[in-house]
């Protein structure tokens, strides 16, 4: 019996091909684009901010996502103002 165990790497979980060539199709042919996360953007948050630059879209998030794409996004949707704080405090 070993004395150490080995977790192994959490799974990866991506779309097909399929899914996201449809995905950008729907981009292409859109008007305008929003872009609307929740907990799901905790890790992908640098991700989610350029690709929002790239198509010059707005942020919006659900409850679960205020704490990852609130802050400095570029293109938040302010429809839920920014935390207040102290004068003179840093920002995080």
């Amino acid at each position: 019996m070993p004395s150490q165990m080995t977790i192994p790497n959490p799974p990866i979980l991506c779309p097909s091909d399929a899914d996201l060539n449809q995905l950008v199709k729907m981009i292409d042919d859109a008007k305008t684009v929003a872009i609307f996360g929740g907990d799901g953007c905790r890790d992908a948050r640098d991700e989610v901010v350029q690709l929002a630059g790239r198509l010059k879209a707005p942020v919006g998030y659900a409850l679960r996502g205020k704490q990852w794409l609130e802050h400095d996004t570029g293109k938040n949707d302010r429809r839920h103002p920014p935390p207040r704080r102290r004068p003179g405090s840093k920002l995080p």
